[in-house]
């Protein structure tokens, strides 16, 4: 069964805007500058950096991670057999995260499951709220390490208690079949059959070293009174998706010159789940990167396995354009203007839209905000560069001229540009008898593309920039590190 927000409360496109506008961009690797004067005359050794890019980045690459199967997933130990017993909710959320093991760095942005596995049929229908939960972070808590012996002692305690919640599981085991979703509890372990589960995403990338990050997240109740959630991380994985020697795709034959997808096997891969926690990756990921097989300095769950499929899927990339790169999407989340299934992307109908007599209001006047403008320009520029601009006679610091006031103005649906915006050029709209006034005006029309009607939460953004030119001394300027 998957629960899922219900009756969620309408977000602000603003609020919207900042929380899809948060990513880390993703930083190439560079090698290592060689020494100087090195009194050893062998010549270095300097781990080669691969190609970390298609050959034509300017293409959209999309592809899609299809989840099918979850085993042999511990509880941890911090949720008791009370809990496990009670009609408190147990919920499975899953995280996914994309990470260079070359650089050391997580890049993108963490997707967390809209969704949750809902574990237990007593448990409340809607599990995940609009909070982060207590404190808004996973609690890490090391699990204890049992014995094979132990676990089948405890299995064998935990039998009785299960024949007698027979009825209801049976119960609920047909109401999952209905719902085309399949999981049980078996002792301590989690099993979880995925259908329609599913991550879509898009890069240029190619090195072999970016790895997909899973984290599997109990989610649980603990004080009722509160209805505080609790996230406590219950393993990870990692998939080497462009790795072809560690079950990867092998991208030069998947992909064309350009751009065009060829024939790929779809075939079920199986990946350890570790112990711990995957904010470890950026101290450990030099011994990960050293291995050419097994994964020595990690400590898998024996039994627990995540069995997945990772396949180019060109028929999407279309909707592309209406997401970032490096960002995972999936059926569930909100994503203006693109219906997402496990079957493909549906892009909402558009249109071409038409604007004209474009004006820009400023209340306390144009000179005035023109002044105060460029006197911050010229105070920050300042700043960062000392003793670059030469005082006036006045000894105050020089302006700079304003060569062009420009508009951008495209259409947004809170994660990217589907297309790029329009550069128009502004004119003031002066009075002629004082040469005041409080306009920026663009007297022409302008077509957007890709316009959506009726999709709530595309808007039609407008920023209005300043080109200007400011005169340095070149030599101090230097000096600042202002010129080369």
């Amino acid at each position: 069964m998957l629960t899922t927000h219900a009756h969620q409360p309408q977000i602000p496109w603003t609020q919207k805007f900042i929380q899809n506008g948060r990513l880390v961009p993703y930083t190439p690797p560079t090698p290592p500058k060689p020494k100087k004067r090195s009194l050893s005359r062998s010549p270095s050794k300097h781990r080669p950096i691969p190609p970390y890019e298609l050959p034509n980045p300017s293409l959209r690459y999309p592809y899609q991670l299809l989840f099918s199967k979850l085993e042999g997933l511990p509880i941890p130990p911090t949720i008791p057999d009370t809990y496990l017993q009670s009609s408190a909710p147990l919920a499975l959320q899953i995280r996914a995260s994309l990470f260079d093991l070359q650089t050391g760095c997580f890049f993108g942005r963490t997707w967390k499951g809209r969704e949750s596995v809902d574990l237990k049929a007593k448990g409340r229908v809607a599990m995940l709220k609009e909070g982060k939960g207590r404190n808004g972070k996973v609690e890490r808590r090391r699990r204890r390490q049992r014995s094979d012996s132990d676990d089948s002692d405890e299995d064998e305690s935990r039998s009785e208690s299960e024949d007698s919640d027979s009825e209801v599981d049976e119960d609920d085991g047909e109401e999952r079949e209905e719902a085309g979703f399949g999981h049980a509890i078996q002792g301590h372990r989690v099993n979880i059959g995925f259908q329609d589960e599913c991550l879509y995403l898009h890069t240029a990338l190619s090195s072999p070293n970016v790895v997909a990050i899973l984290e599997f997240v109990f989610i649980v109740e603990f004080d009722s009174e509160e209805s505080s959630q609790d996230f406590i991380s219950g393993g990870w994985t990692l998939l080497h998706l462009f790795d072809p020697d560690r079950n990867g795709l092998d991208l030069e034959s998947v992909w064309g010159p350009n751009g065009q997808a060829n024939h790929v096997d779809e075939a079920i891969k199986l990946m350890p789940i570790f112990d711990g926690t995957p904010r470890a990756l950026p101290f450990i990921a030099g011994s990960i990167l050293g291995t050419s097989s097994g994964y020595p300095t990690l400590s898998t769950i024996p039994g627990a396995m995540f069995s997945y499929a990772f396949a180019p899927r060109p028929d999407v990339r279309p909707a592309c354009s209406m997401w970032r790169e490096n960002v995972w999407v999936g059926p569930g989340d909100d994503v203006p203007g693109l219906e997402v299934s496990a079957e493909s992307i549906t892009m909402a109908p558009a249109e071409a839209v038409g604007l004209s007599q474009i004006r820009i209001r400023i209340p306390q006047g144009i000179q005035k905000y023109e002044q105060n403008l460029l006197t911050s320009i010229s105070f920050s520029h300042d700043h960062s560069f000392p003793n670059s601009l030469t005082p006036t006679p006045t000894g105050t610091l020089p302006l700079p001229k304003i060569l062009e006031r420009r508009l951008h103005i495209g259409l947004h649906n809170s994660h990217t540009f589907p297309t790029a915006p329009t550069i128009l050029t502004l004119t003031p709209n002066l009075q002629a008898e004082d040469g005041t006034g409080s306009e920026l005006v663009f007297n022409g029309n302008v077509e957007l593309q890709r316009y959506m009607r009726g999709v709530e939460g595309v808007a039609v953004v407008f920023a209005v920039e300043y080109k200007v030119q400011m005169v340095v001394n070149v030599e101090k300027a230097r000096k600042s590190g202002l010129l080369g």
